[in-house]
């Protein structure tokens, strides 16, 4: 089948823009969005040969069962690697991928099942990057995020890295529970990035985690709170560990990591060695590093409860 090109704004184009379509296999040459966009099924799968990127004001909707699928090399050789494609989200750009559990969205390489066929998604401050049941392999860094990042129900598999939090990020997060059998293959979380988990009664299953920014989880209650499961190795270098919030009784264990494989956690967190007691609002928590099975990140609250003074009159 003879594939068409897809409109497309490029710096030779002043006013041609994404449109609609409703035949399949629909060629993406790379370049800029203009307004609202739309990848439907009908035109599924798009073949994107060249950067791609959302600028200020500008959106692209990806409706469930849509695949996209990325070439080898960059026919704009452009972007942070001008050798591979990337889908680029600026300031003020929105990237809506609204997958389901039955109807996934894919991207992966055009051709071969190579990591490193593609950059991935770069989502850049001041960008909107929601993934929702989305399926990503075969990229460099299959998510690199300057930005809030809100990722559902998501796989990530066969990349360099899977999701690479660059530093200064305004707390990037993971929600969801991942489907049966999927899993985020790595997560980096550098010096001046943090990790938020906030989503209840959930966990993020993880090939591995390099921690060096701060891991923020929101803690309400030992029965509804997320965290990390983590199959491969754990490091924690300089890293911090912030409450957003707790919630729990006398001698909760809540599991922040728990680490599937058999290595000890290598590392700690800043002023927390093992067995350390530290005050959160009138909790006195104990953190751990050979907790729950003998190698999870453990918080458990103490029996020695903070006490708290009536405020004094004068008299």
């Amino acid at each position: 089948m003879m594939r068409r090109a897809t409109q497309i704004c490029v710096a030779t184009l002043l006013a041609a823009c994404l449109g609609s379509r409703v035949s399949a296999d629909t060629f993406v040459p790379g370049g800029n969005f203009v307004g609202a966009n739309v990848w439907t099924p009908a035109g599924s799968p798009y073949i994107v040969a060249g950067d791609l990127t959302l600028p200020a004001n500008t959106s692209l909707q990806i409706q469930p069962g849509v695949s996209v699928r990325v070439v080898s090399g960059d026919a704009l050789a452009s972007g942070l690697d001008p050798s591979r494609v990337e889908l680029r989200v600026a300031g003020s750009g929105t990237l809506q991928v609204l997958g389901t559990p039955g109807a996934p969205v894919t991207f992966r390489a055009h051709v071969g099942t190579a990591a490193n066929t593609w950059y991935g998604i770069v989502a850049e401050p001041g960008a909107v990057v929601t993934l929702q049941s989305a399926v990503v392999e075969h990229a460099n860094q299959a998510l690199r995020a300057s930005v809030l990042a809100t990722i559902t129900d998501s796989t990530f598999a066969n990349n360099n890295v899977d999701i690479a939090l660059v530093a200064g990020a305004p707390s990037p997060t993971l929600f969801g529970t991942l489907t049966a059998g999927s899993f985020v293959g790595s997560v980096i979380v550098p010096f001046g990035a943090t990790l938020s988990l906030n989503r209840v009664a959930s966990s993020i299953q993880a090939g591995s985690l390099t921690l060096s920014g701060t891991l923020r989880p929101s803690l309400t209650s030992i029965l509804n709170y997320e965290k990390l499961s983590v199959a491969g190795s754990v490091t924690l270098g300089a890293s911090a560990l912030e409450l957003d919030a707790f919630g729990g009784s006398i001698d909760d264990v809540f599991v922040l990591i728990d680490n599937d494989g058999a290595e000890p956690v290598s590392g700690t967190f800043i002023g927390l060695p093992e067995g350390e007691q530290f005050v959160f609002g009138t909790y006195r928590l104990r953190v751990s590093y050979t907790g729950g099975t003998g190698n999870d990140v453990t918080l458990r609250v103490s029996a020695e409860q903070v006490p708290v003074f009536p405020a004094l009159r004068a008299e």
